[in-house]
């Protein structure tokens, strides 16, 4: 009896310390490679294109009505699917399911890698919120993006864009350039800035929403997107979007290739006139 007592709590311990590493997932593509701690705050918290990480947070939020906002993963534990799409070595898909308080959340996570040395990489993510209750839910539901362009908190500049409101992030340090795109729906707020001033109105204990500030400059920045959605019993939600990364022209080659760009219009000009 004294030997199953103990068998039993060392096969608990193998089990918990199964389930702790299982909380710290990565996902692997070619040049690049994403992690993502699916039972805290913190969520997506590197992608890592040719040896350099570019990401410092990546996470989800929400509130019913005018109650605080939550992290997603305050619903429950997270069931987790990983699996390889394209066949290239590694697994590039991540499916996180939470469900609770009358609502699932199903977070949807593919990376595309680039070429070894090209600083190209590519995250497509899809959420899908069901409304499992019987009754209509006031939801209001954030993501927050702290990228660390070039390894650095450093950031040149922010900008949210579109029409008629802003659906896309575009960020810059050196020659790193990310961008973002909400593919549908297109938020209802949004909101540039620093990016500890903006976690924190995540995580104050108070209702938020976005200050539709469009831009940011020279600071750790970050953005966030808001949608707010009232959701019918038995209703769908679903927020189709996707994160871009490449290395661009440093300022010098930009005004190296306009320089070339404005000559050839002044040359094209003079043979005009000449004919």
């Amino acid at each position: 009896m004294k030997f199953l007592s103990i068998a039993f709590i060392f096969v608990l311990v193998l089990a918990l310390a199964g389930e702790a590493k299982a909380s710290i997932i990565t996902l692997n593509d070619l040049n690049s490679t994403a992690s993502f701690n699916v039972t805290s705050g913190e969520g997506m918290n590197s992608w890592i294109v040719d040896g350099a990480n570019q990401l410092k947070q990546q996470w989800f939020w929400f509130r019913e009505g005018t109650n605080p906002e939550q992290p997603i993963n305050a619903l429950s534990a997270p069931t987790v699917k990983v699996t390889d799409s394209n066949f290239n070595p590694g697994d590039d898909t991540l499916n996180v399911l939470y469900q609770g308080q009358g609502l699932k959340i199903v977070v949807s996570h593919t990376l595309t890698g680039g070429t070894a040395g090209s600083g190209k990489s590519d995250l497509a993510e899809t959420i899908t919120i069901t409304n499992t209750s019987g009754i209509v839910k006031d939801l209001h539901f954030f993501q927050y993006v702290d990228m660390d362009l070039a390894g650095t908190a450093l950031d040149s500049s922010l900008i949210l864009s579109g029409v008629p409101s802003p659906n896309t992030a575009t960020q810059t340090e050196g020659n790193y350039a990310v961008g973002e795109t909400v593919n549908t729906p297109r938020p209802s707020h949004y909101e540039a800035g620093i990016a500890s001033l903006l976690l924190a109105k995540l995580q104050d204990n108070l209702a938020t929403d976005l200050a539709d500030a469009a831009s940011a400059s020279q600071g750790d920045l970050a953005w966030a997107f808001q949608w707010d959605i009232q959701l019918a019993p038995g209703g769908t939600y679903q927020i189709s979007k996707d994160k871009n990364l490449a290395i661009v022209p440093e300022p010098g080659a930009w005004t190296l290739l306009s320089l070339g760009a404005a000559m050839g219009l002044g040359l094209l000009r003079l043979r005009k006139r000449s004919r």
